[in-house]
């Protein structure tokens, strides 16, 4: 029922179809850059390998198995029956199957089997998600086994000295009657274009973790995770000439006596390799000219002033028909995605100078971080990210994790048409509210979240129609959904001078600020005092920072600081944090004195801070005898 629900948002199955789709049809070109690999090497005295006309073959095949992967497909939707081998949906073996949760599952029968059917039916929402799936990823793998299989055969027959309609009806007679080995290297090709690849040793010892009560919740997919870093990482980047499958073809490829297909295997992974690689210095040069975003900063707190103006990482930047321009997410195109991701955050580290180039630690550093951030900053390793942070700080990190499984128990296509019907997001705070967020008509009974100049902040938008689109997309400029745009031009005006000069001030704190002096405590505030004192924290900075900045002095600091100056950068941002503070204090103040709220927070200003001098008066004479 989980995964089910996991997977009905219509926008993975848009991922998910753009992925299989991207990686199927990617075979063509790669077969041509493998083919040019393999006429080098014939230049110079080799032997066999890849050829211009497999690629041809290759291009013919993904035409003509259009109809036949689209039946196969069906078939599987419609009884569940697998024409080739693999899925992304990982069962454990001999404990679990897809129709777990019904009554032959269950080995039920009567009216309480029947009413399990229904249960499981509803529960698993008809498995619809799951079925699509198979679906999607059974239409392309058709594709994908029809290409191995032609190419094999145009392969063979120019081998055997077949030419013209004798090689024409070989490839006829092969493709309709393949020997066993073409048969699997059809569905391992197959399998592999849809990250369905069989685990190396690697990754069947990786795999273990799962098998401990409660993790599988951590980590639902590991295959497809798993399977998609290899295919962007190793396969089509230098670190495939020393490690993974790539190197493994390369040097059978390469061993004597190795067969026409070994060779053509090796030329083909030395042309993933150099077309990926090429992509991604090409990718780099765009990033740091600032056409292609990757992760941003790292500093979260610069990186919200970023977002605020518009910016978004790991896009394109492209103009938008009104003299400005927008971001387009490209996280929907997996694998991809981390090769572009990658490409964009070293070209984005050269841009920020992040990279000394004679510093070969500070090279190393970037790239393990780059690394790093491409393998947990997925949403389908989000889980395995969350599960690192709470081991290692379970204190911080529990809340949280405990939140966000309890709203993955909402349907994500519930969760993705309450984003359409209310765009903006909402502050839960508790475990109902995880679901209340979710849910279309609820969620407008929550607060709303508030930026840091306590404007509500709004979920970006896409690229066509919002319930099935996951080009995701933002407009760099003042924020057109904001209830007051002239309040909302001027904290766009101050944005812009905070990213010039690399500021990010910190979030508005969820509880009210200490007061005074030292013998004050921190006080909770309910959602609708948090929402009023964000708001009055948020519009005091923005007058406070318009004056600050409206000094000469200040003026004079901030040439030299937009100019690079770090020292100049480094007094503003203090002089700022000055600002930001005596503005919380002061809404702090404002919030007490409202009409509405004052007897109840006084009453608890007064509570608490008998607590805390009790406390304080009791440590001094424990400290003193």
């Amino acid at each position: 029922a989980w995964i089910n629900i996991l997977l009905s948002s219509p926008v993975t199955h848009a991922k998910n179809t753009i992925g299989a789709f991207l990686s199927t049809f990617a075979h063509i070109p790669e077969t041509f850059s493998g083919a040019v690999v393999g006429a080098t090497r014939r230049s110079l005295g080799g032997e066999g390998g890849m050829t211009f006309n497999e690629s041809r073959a290759v291009m013919f095949a993904s035409v003509m198995s259009l109809k036949d992967a689209w039946a196969a497909a069906g078939k599987g939707f419609s009884s569940g029956e697998k024409t080739l081998p693999g899925s992304k949906i990982e069962p454990e073996t001999g404990r679990r199957n897809a129709y777990a949760f019904s009554a032959e599952g269950m080995d039920l029968q009567g009216n309480i089997g029947t009413a399990v059917d229904i249960l499981g039916r509803f529960m698993t929402l008809n498995r619809v998600p799951t079925k699509a799936l198979e679906f999607e990823d059974a239409f392309f793998k058709g594709i994908a086994y029809r290409q191995s299989l032609f190419q094999d055969a145009y392969r063979t027959g120019l081998q055997n000295g077949k030419t013209g309609d004798g090689l024409s009806e070989y490839i006829a007679e092969y493709v309709v009657n393949p020997p066993k080995n073409a048969i699997v290297r059809g569905e391992t090709h197959a399998k592999y274009v849809t990250l369905q690849s069989d685990l190396d040793k690697v990754g069947q010892n990786l795999s273990k973790i799962r098998k401990v009560p409660g993790l599988r919740y951590f980590i639902p997919f590991f295959k497809t995770p798993y399977n998609a870093t290899k295919y962007a990482l190793l396969d089509r980047t230098p670190l495939g000439l020393i490690a993974g499958d790539a190197r493994r073809a390369i040097e059978k490829g390469s061993a004597p006596g190795a067969s026409g297909s070994d060779r053509a295997a090796a030329d083909l992974a030395k042309g993933r390799i150099a077309l990926g690689s090429t992509t991604t210095a090409l990718i780099a040069y765009f990033a740091s000219q600032g056409f292609i975003t990757g992760g941003g900063p790292t500093d979260t707190d610069f990186s919200r002033t970023k977002k605020r103006l518009g910016w978004k990482p790991y896009s394109f930047r492209v103009p938008n028909g009104e003299g400005g321009y927008e971001y387009l997410s490209y996280q929907f195109s997996e694998p991809f995605a981390s090769i572009v991701g990658i490409a964009a955050d070293l070209g984005e580290a050269g841009l920020n100078g992040d990279i000394d180039p004679e510093d070969w630690a500070s090279i190393a550093t970037k790239v393990s971080l780059v690394l790093s951030n491409q393998i947990t900053d997925k949403t389908f390793m989000s889980g395995f990210a969350n599960l690192v942070s709470l081991i290692s700080e379970p204190t911080r990190y529990t809340k949280s994790t405990v939140n966000s499984f309890i709203r993955s128990f909402t349907p994500r296509i519930v969760a993705q048409i309450e984003k359409i019907v209310d765009p903006v997001s909402r502050a839960g705070r508790t475990a109902m509210d995880n679901f209340r967020e979710q849910i279309p008509g609820l969620s407008t009974t929550l607060e709303a979240r508030r930026n840091i100049w306590g404007i509500p902040i709004f979920v970006d938008d896409a690229l066509g129609p919002d319930i099935i689109s996951p080009i995701y997309r933002s407009f760099y400029g003042v924020n057109k959904q904001a209830p007051d745009q002239n309040y909302a031009k001027k904290a766009f005006a101050v944005d812009e001078i905070f990213s010039s000069i690399k500021y990010g001030p910190s979030r508005h704190p969820e509880t009210l600020p200490q007061l005074g002096g030292a013998q004050t405590q921190k006080i909770a505030l309910n959602d609708k005092e948090l929402a009023l004192y964000h708001e009055l924290a948020g519009r005091n900075f923005l007058e406070n920072v318009e004056e600050f900045l409206d000094d000469s002095e200040v003026r004079d600091y901030l040439r030299v600081a937009q100019n690079g100056n770090k020292d100049a950068q480094e007094i503003l941002h203090s002089k700022l944090t000055l600002v930001l503070s005596k503005s919380r204090q002061l809404a702090a103040l404002e919030l007490i004195e409202d009409s509405v709220f004052s007897d109840s927070l006084e009453d608890r200003l007064t509570r608490v801070n008998k607590e805390y001098v009790e406390q304080f008066e009791n440590l001094e004479t424990e400290l003193n005898e």
